[in-house]
């Protein structure tokens, strides 16, 4: 066996012993590969892992069947996958019902079954594999999600919890939780996922919200503006729209329309519609920015493609006013119609006041009009 001095001559001497034929040096090169790193597996290792594989090697199965379910490369027999679990039924169930749960496991590669997927995951918990909690409660919330109760799902991702304490897990377990109203137990799971991946944009953002509400922590707006800034950086659209947010309106930070409108156009840029209410504003008021009507207008128009009810608010405003296009009442209370049908979505006090502002100033031309 290769004698290990530094990782690269590990690798470097167990490669040239599997280069003459050294099977238990082509087995640790190919395990390290596989366990350790995310780095594609040579060519030639590929071969000696088909070699293993196909002499019966119990662990070069495990590391064909982890690298064909990551979604490697190539093309994989998954029946012969199938068969290489089966085979190992009758020594070890429960990872053998594991293997056939995720080949069956329809976001994974392989088949596509989600009760076969559930029902060999159920087993393979039975046989005492409580890691695969994980892998059925995930299959619950993607393919039957109204069919298991939230407390359900709870019990399986803890009861895999200290088996296999993932990031998919703390997600799965904290947003759960989040449900629930346990604020204390979702922060807890997004502090030990943050512990793993640090950079998640997901976490940083789920983290962010918690400390920006205060809910199962004291609530700290500069450390929610900090969380959120590392979802930013990682180009997470909703965070960067967070983040304009709590500049536009001094949460956190002091009020910095400029930074607001960065964010803002950022976040747009990556897909994310509700900033353009925000741009259709800033542009409107010349906040941050030289005030620009026709501008604001465009930014209402393409919100109310998207059905934002700031956007019709706003947009009535303009053509009741003859702001950045020509005064139309009939279109402003039109506008104003269909936002009061999304009166439910008007959840800013601000928003709410300019809806009510705006309607009564139409009624009032249109009255006036009438006289």
């Amino acid at each position: 066996m290769a004698k290990r001095n530094t990782l690269e001559e590990y690798l470097s001497n167990l490669y040239e012993l599997g280069l003459t034929g050294d099977e238990e040096a082509q087995l640790e090169f190919i395990r390290f590969y596989v366990t350790e790193t995310d780095i594609p597996l040579p060519d030639v290792a590929q071969g000696w892992l088909h070699a293993l594989s196909e002499k019966g090697n119990d662990q070069a199965r495990r590391c064909y069947f982890s690298l064909a379910i990551s979604g490697a490369e190539g093309a994989h027999d998954w029946l012969k996958l199938e068969q290489w679990a089966l085979d190992t039924m009758a020594t070890t169930p429960g990872e053998a019902h594991c293997m056939l749960g995720m080949l069956y496991e329809p976001d994974m590669p392989g088949f596509s079954d989600a009760k076969k997927a559930a029902e060999h995951y159920r087993k393979a918990m039975d046989c005492g594999n409580d890691g695969c909690g994980l892998y059925l409660a995930r299959t619950y919330m993607r393919n039957e999600p109204d069919e298991h109760t939230q407390e359900e799902l709870r019990e399986l991702l803890e009861t895999a919890e200290p088996i296999n304490p993932c990031a998919d897990l703390y997600y799965a377990l904290g947003v759960i939780c989040d449900d629930m109203g346990d604020d204390d137990e979702a922060m807890r799971c997004y502090r030990e996922w943050h512990k793993i991946d640090p950079k998640d944009p997901d976490c940083c953002r789920l983290i962010a919200g918690h400390y920006a509400m205060g809910t199962g922590v004291k609530q700290n707006l500069e450390l929610a503006m900090r969380y959120y800034q590392k979802a930013a950086n990682q180009d997470d659209a909703e965070s960067l729209f967070l983040l304009g947010v709590m500049y536009h309106e001094g949460h956190g930070a002091r009020r910095n329309d400029k930074r607001a409108l960065d964010y803002f156009t950022r976040a747009f840029n990556l897909g994310d519609e509700t900033s353009l209410y925000y741009l259709g504003k800033l542009h409107l008021h010349g906040k941050g920015i030289l005030a620009d009507a026709e501008k604001a207008v465009s930014y209402f128009k393409q919100g109310i493609e998207c059905e934002d009810v700031g956007c019709y608010i706003s947009m009535a405003d303009c053509y009741s006013k003859g702001i950045g296009v020509e005064q139309d009442l009939d279109m402003a209370a039109e506008l104003i119609e269909k936002a009061e049908e999304m009166q439910d979505e008007i959840d800013d006090e601000a928003l709410a006041q300019q809806f009510d502002a705006c309607k009564a100033y139409i009624n009032t031309l249109r009255k006036s009009g009438e006289e």
